[in-house]
């Protein structure tokens, strides 16, 4: 039998007045969140009013997901920070009918002119990988070599201390060789990303492909070819109230989506 013993009043943590304990740590609540996110745009075929953009509607504001909430007879979308503990973010509703004609006109554009993006991307190829990534990288690469010579430094100090100092500097050592580690998986990412770009041509010439397939075809699309169109320009739309913006995240070019700026 368990015996649960109270801890005497003097241990016990005082929360400010109208906090709820938390029951799950908010990581786990983000990766729970999130998930659904994806679960609910996976399902948006199976619904009785779909969404043209479940799931790939991100609030402008906060960078969440967008939830589908149907008010009535109106379809809207509306920020998933209204239902973490921390609450709303202040983003505001978005009109379904409003914000999906908006985006799939975008979207029909540029299927019936891929030109509209793939003059854009011929620019940024010819200019080479990102100016971003190599910027990002060659800081990576200053700070790991501050953190190498540190270590260095370290080590011989380590080699001079008394036992007083030890556990002091193998402390610093460990925290030096942990950043360490964290760079060089940095700059890993960063040369993987930029393979990407460099290679990112065979996946250009399937959307292109694409375009041809559907060429004529477009006006005619019902709810599961636009969708199909949308899955595979990467379309996400970050949004708020009114203020709409149209991303095409492309691979190889996933930091550096291919945008139309434009207000509904």
């Amino acid at each position: 039998m368990r015996v649960l013993i109270q801890r005497p009043e003097s241990e016990w943590l005082k929360l400010p007045d109208g906090t709820t304990p938390a029951i799950v740590p908010a990581a786990l609540w983000n990766t729970v969140q999130s998930q659904l996110d994806t679960n609910q745009g996976e399902n948006t075929r199976n619904q009785e009013r779909p969404y043209l953009l479940r799931g790939l509607v991100v609030c402008s504001i906060c960078g969440r997901k967008m939830r589908t909430s149907p008010e009535g007879d109106r379809r809207t979308y509306r920020c998933s920070s209204r239902e973490t503990p921390s609450g709303p973010c202040g983003g505001k509703r978005v009109n379904a009918e409003l914000l999906e004609s908006f985006t799939w006109e975008r979207v029909a554009e540029v299927l019936s002119d891929p030109t509209i993006i793939l003059d854009d991307y011929n620019r940024r190829r010819e200019a080479g990988p990102s100016q971003l990534l190599q910027a990002d990288r060659n800081a990576a690469e200053k700070e790991l070599a501050k953190v190498e010579s540190r270590q260095q430094r370290l080590i011989r100090l380590y080699a001079e201390s008394d036992e007083l100092a030890l556990e002091a500097v193998k402390q610093e050592l460990a925290a030096a060789d942990q950043e360490r580690r964290r760079l060089r998986a940095t700059i890993a990412a960063l040369d993987e990303q930029t393979a990407r770009q460099e290679s990112a041509g065979t996946a250009w010439d399937e959307l292109l492909q694409y375009c041809d397939e559907v060429a004529g075809q477009i006006e005619g699309f019902g709810f599961e070819q636009k969708r199909r169109a949308l899955e595979r320009w990467g379309v996400e739309v970050r949004a708020s109230g009114r203020d709409w913006r149209i991303r095409f995240v492309i691979p190889g070019w996933e930091s550096e989506p291919f945008e139309f700026k434009a207000r509904g």
